[in-house]
């Protein structure tokens, strides 16, 4: 560690404002810089000497007339990101000495080899991190953001000519936030948009993630899951459950067009997720009838939506298991919800601990999200797509002129079989 400092010996002292006693000085700019080569923050006391100029004898001083503040400042990791937890500088105002007592430089030299120790034993003190590993509200470190479709859409559809599905086993642009790395679009959920073209197959699989497609555009697509082969149309919600073979195809014209939404950011903290290839392009499977329990059509979402009162409105999605018994969450880890806004409204501000990606299925608007360190507000229409972090209070404002339907991901089953969920 290196620190490098302007020296206040050379002639001209600090003014300290506060009352402290008989230090009148003129300002002297003090600059500095702490080096650090451990990524472990550092604890830093910096002593002030101030001299009376009547002082004849400074070693007989009272040693009561030592002053001491607190001051808390932001340690930077980095020039444009300032580390969450503040560190204490203890600054000592001593009239009676220049030179720092044997003893504090003793306990200042134990302290500096005692941290400079722990990692050498891969250990660290919590005691300078403890605020921020226990905040007092949510950290997420997801931003608001949002993936326009009249940009998105050309690319995607420039990786079909590039890119055929040999060479990409799936064809997908990821969806990825910026304060992260994929396969992150929130904390917790990933999501991308796919592209299958006409006589394409996209080869059969499973895995240990769940995952959910929102169709957006094409007609006659197919998924096939766990043997039953899904006829894909705008709007249809169809699971994946973990662990499922699944695969997809195109029997019609025009690319096929859907956004995925999968639960990869968990196995990251989980290193658990497996995948196997099946040993042929696609698994069997046989046409699925219409009540298939993993396919949810935005008709049924639509009829919930138009039978509730009111500017605005909300469907959580569910599934019955074989098609029988109590409706259940789509998945342990993921939800869907729709939204309605009337033209003109807006909804209710609501605060929740899960993170949300949204997709503009009809209509345009503004949504006002109030994260954690601050607000922002976004514009959006139809094809758009963007994310709200864990434990932001969201208010989606429809345009005039036509009414607004937003479908979203979200991670409520996971938060609440945790008993982490919390709403507001």
């Amino acid at each position: 560690m290196k620190h490098e400092s302007s020296d206040p010996a050379s002639g001209t002292e600090p003014e300290f404002h506060g009352g402290l006693g008989s230090a009148r000085r003129s300002p002297a700019p003090w600059r500095g810089l702490l080096r650090r080569s451990s990524p472990y923050p550092v604890e830093v006391t910096i002593e002030f000497f101030l001299l009376r100029e009547s002082t004849k004898n400074l070693e007989r001083t009272s040693a009561t007339s030592s002053k001491k503040i607190i001051i808390r400042c932001i340690a930077v990791s980095r020039q444009d990101r300032p580390i969450s937890y503040p560190n204490r500088l203890d600054i000592h105002l001593r009239t009676h000495t220049k030179i720092m007592s044997s003893d504090a430089k003793d306990d200042a030299s134990s302290k500096e080899v005692y941290m400079a120790s722990l990692p050498d034993h891969h250990v660290a003190p919590l005691w300078t991190v403890m605020s921020s590993m226990v905040p007092p509200k949510p950290n997420p470190r997801a931003a608001v953001l949002k993936w326009a479709y009249e940009e998105l859409r050309p690319l995607l559809i420039k990786s079909g000519e590039l890119v055929d599905t040999e060479e990409a086993e799936r064809r997908v642009l990821m969806l990825v936030n910026p304060n992260m790395r994929a396969p992150y679009t929130t904390d917790t959920i990933y999501a991308g948009l796919q592209l299958i073209l006409p006589g394409e197959t996209a080869r059969a699989h499973r895995h240990t993630a769940s995952a959910l497609r929102f169709i957006i555009e094409g007609d006659k697509g197919f998924t096939a899951v766990g043997g039953k082969k899904i006829t894909m149309q705008k709007g249809d919600v169809i699971l994946t459950p973990s662990w499922e073979w699944h695969d997809h195809g195109h029997d019609g014209d025009g690319p096929m067009i859907w956004l995925d939404g999968l639960d990869l950011p968990l196995f990251q903290a989980f290193p658990t997720n497996f995948a196997e290839m099946y040993q042929d392009p696609r698994y069997p499977s046989t046409p699925a009838d219409d009540e298939c329990d993993i396919r949810i059509p935005w008709t049924t979402a639509r009829a919930h939506l138009d039978s509730q009162p009111g500017p605005w409105a909300i469907f959580n999605y569910t599934r019955r298991i074989g098609g029988q018994g109590e409706p259940v969450e789509i998945s342990r880890t993921l939800g869907a919800q729709a939204e309605r806004i009337e033209a003109g409204k807006q909804s209710e501000p609501v605060r929740e601990t899960c993170s949300f990606v949204y997709h503009v299925y009809e209509g345009s608007g503004t949504s006002t999200i109030e994260t954690t360190s601050g607000t922002e507000q976004i514009t959006w229409r139809k094809g758009d797509t963007f994310a709200v972090p864990a434990w932001s209070e969201r208010v989606h404002k429809a345009d005039q002129g036509a009414t607004a339907f937003l479908f979203a991901v979200n991670d409520a089953p996971l938060l609440k079989a945790l008993g982490m969920y919390r709403k507001k």
